[in-house]
């Protein structure tokens, strides 16, 4: 008998491959996502588990092309049998014990699929309405009182709190904004960020900007286009430009014509398509006594009667009134890329976006945001749209590197958040 005949081979490619596979795939769904390992670790894992993978179908077809799988009495095809059994077994007990039974997985499954644009049905198509309501108010906070009670702080000498707030708050008088590179590590792994913060030291400078499109159509025609950041940073005459809220998206086709909820602009109320969807936490904005507000939802008719000069509606709410409602998270729940509004005590506005899903930067989750946010000083601080939408221009040019999982994409917006020099009004 030759050892190393065509059967041979294929049995023992086979016997390697089905007994490596369950380990590799296991090692991944223990490893993944946590700090234990390095990244690197966990790309040859994944990539070890697609070979293995690969050769079991490979030596199962040159075993059935060649008659071997299936002659009488065969112990690969016991082997075979009982593994797979085993495996879907294990597999199936193991998922509706994670799914229903584990409170963590639960908690990230709902928030991370709300919090989704493209994946919220997976979330209500496991869980009853109560459940999911249930997960959501867990991090509600009173807002009663809504606005910050602001007072005028003067900095004297050189005597700062940490590093972030020197970086801040050291710069020319004449300064209308400072552009500030941040990166860290995503909570609960070894995962890198990387970023932009912009300070903008006079909160009157920041307004909403809408998309032209947006201006002619809210609420008209759900297939209309927004405008890529750089077309509104431009319209505006904007120093810098972000983006903002969201948008509905039809077919997500990702048109970007028509928000989600009320959007403000400077005193202008427009309607959203439709109510925003349950993810969305309320209405993120600056009063005319230019301080940041966050409240619940407003229906068209109720922010008429509101004291926001600009706002848009989305969430969550990352820090209220002093308090980081994201502080006590230490695991990872799930990164990508960000966008986030916070102002500090002092009135600074703090502008900011994490890139994600790319080599050199991971993302970040809602408790990254509000931890860079507190550190630079933020008392109230609210998400903003993510994912592809995340953006941040600068002399409209682009800054961050839009990126949609698979290519760097520009995305067209209903609105953005921009900067200009109000002083040159009249």
């Amino acid at each position: 008998m030759k050892i190393f005949s065509k059967r041979n081979i294929y049995n023992i490619l086979f016997l390697i491959s089905i007994f490596s596979m369950p380990f590799l795939i296991a090692l991944l769904i223990f490893f993944d996502n946590s700090n234990l390992v390095s990244e690197n670790t966990i790309n040859i894992i994944k990539i070890s588990s697609f070979i293995s993978i690969i050769v079991l179908l490979l030596s199962m077809i040159g075993l059935i092309k060649n008659k071997y799988f299936f002659t009488k009495n065969n112990y690969l095809k016991r082997i075979a049998i009982i593994l797979f059994a085993a495996f879907f077994a294990f597999e199936e007990f193991a998922t509706v014990s994670l799914v229903y039974y584990n409170d963590e997985f639960k908690s990230w499954l709902i928030t991370t699929s709300l919090n989704s644009t493209n994946y919220q049905s997976i979330a209500r198509n496991i869980y009853p309405e109560e459940e999911i309501d249930k997960v959501m108010d867990s991090s509600n906070v009173d807002l009663s009182d809504d606005i910050v009670n602001f007072s005028d702080i003067e900095y004297g000498g050189n005597i700062y709190t940490n590093k972030e707030e020197q970086e801040l708050l050291e710069h020319d008088p004449d300064e209308l904004y400072k552009v500030i590179k941040v990166e860290g590590t995503v909570i609960g792994t070894k995962y890198h960020y990387e970023g932009w913060l912009v300070a903008v030291y006079d909160p009157a400078n920041v307004t909403i900007g809408i998309s032209k499109t947006m201006e002619k159509e809210a609420n008209i025609n759900r297939y209309s286009s927004g405008e890529r950041l750089t077309k509104i940073s431009k319209d505006y005459d904007a120093l810098v430009a972000m983006n903002a809220g969201g948008f509905h998206d039809p077919k997500f086709r990702s048109n970007g014509g028509v928000p989600h909820g009320t959007v403000i602009a400077d005193g202008v109320v427009y309607p959203g398509h439709k109510q925003s969807p349950a993810y969305y936490e309320g209405m993120i904005g600056f009063n005319k006594d230019n301080k940041l507000v966050l409240t619940k939802h407003m229906s068209y008719e109720e922010a008429l009667k509101s004291d926001y000069r600009d706002a848009v509606d989305f969430g969550p709410f990352l820090i209220v009134n002093g308090k980081n409602r994201y502080g006590k998270v230490k695991s990872y729940t799930w990164a990508t890329s960000r966008t986030a509004i916070g102002q500090r005590e002092d009135g600074t506005v703090l502008l900011l976006v994490i890139d994600g899903n790319q080599s050199f930067s991971r993302g970040a989750c809602f408790a990254d945001l509000a931890y860079i946010m507190e550190k630079y000083g933020a008392v109230n601080a609210a998400n903003l749209d993510g994912g592809t939408s995340t953006a941040l221009t600068v002399n409209h040019k682009y800054i961050n590197s839009p990126w949609n999982g698979k290519k760097t994409t520009y995305r067209t917006l209903p609105d953005a958040w921009i900067v200009k020099d109000n002083s040159k009004k009249g």
